[in-house]
């Protein structure tokens, strides 16, 4: 389905491990539920829209309800909720909630082409990994679109942050485009990150399309993360396991430093 942390920068300044395994977790929740969303689609005329109580599989639960203008398909401002209470799926564990409201819907899931658009709200929902919660606010927008074994899916955000008591994060106007066709994938991404970790705002763009095959990371692309002053880190994309990081760390075009790490490295 694709996320909206499918590339945040995450070279220096970069933002914190931890907050990028809250954006990467909470983007699995997200996913999980579009799909289930659009699954409901496909049974929506003989399954009416909660309250539906699902139990996690370590513990907890997921409330699903809704308000749905006609049973027999989804509609533009469909709004569907989803409440967590203490559900713990593998190490990650989530309170609160967020909310969807259709924004578009056509075609048919079951046969592979459709097209749907959905705004998600997230409320104070809280996410805890290894012990650590951090707290997530704002919106997203999602659409997606399949037809003839190709796949796109594009995620928007004018705003969205975590914080976990220390320290903040905000994402701002962040843009993705994924593509999917035949087990491989392109992916345009753009966007701002502000910290209370660090001073200034670092802006990124894809200046050269990431390409890769199946889940594997892209083998080939570049993106350029500016900061303050100027300074760039050009990200490289070498292959599907290593990438280089062409550093200028006073904005006057020369590069300073080349590093070359793992995509494991860098995420």
């Amino acid at each position: 389905m694709g996320s909206f942390v499918g590339f945040v920068p995450a070279a220096a300044p970069r933002s914190p491990k931890p907050t990028r395994v809250y954006y990467s977790k909470v983007a699995e929740i997200q996913n999980a539920q579009i799909g289930a969303l659009l699954q409901h689609a496909q049974t929506v005329a003989v399954v009416p829209v909660g309250p539906e109580v699902t139990q996690c599989t370590g513990g907890g639960t997921i409330t699903l309800t809704g308000n749905i203008a006609n049973p027999a398909t989804l509609s533009p401002n469909d709004t569907i909720t989803f409440a967590y209470a203490s559900c713990a799926q593998g190490d990650t564990t989530t309170n609160g909630q967020f909310s969807m409201r259709v924004s578009s819907f056509s075609g048919d899931p079951a046969s592979g082409v459709f097209s749907f658009a959905v705004t998600t709200t997230f409320t104070s929902l809280q996410v805890t990994v290894a012990g650590e919660t951090a707290t997530l606010n704002g919106s997203v927008s999602i659409s997606i679109s399949a037809a003839a074994s190709t796949v796109t899916t594009t995620v928007t955000s004018s705003s969205i942050s975590v914080g976990d008591g220390v320290s903040s994060q905000t994402l701002r106007d962040y843009s993705s485009v994924h593509t999917l066709a035949s087990g491989s994938f392109t992916l345009d991404v753009s966007g701002s990150l502000t910290s209370s970790d660090f001073s200034g705002t670092v802006n990124f763009d894809t200046n050269v399309l990431l390409q890769g095959m199946g889940d594997s990371y892209a083998f080939t692309g570049q993106l350029l993360i500016t900061g303050a002053n100027g300074a760039t880190i050009k990200v490289i994309v070498l292959d599907s396991t290593f990438v280089r990081l062409e550093v200028d760390s006073n904005g006057d075009g020369v590069v300073d430093a080349t590093i070359d790490l793992t995509w494991d490295d860098l995420t």
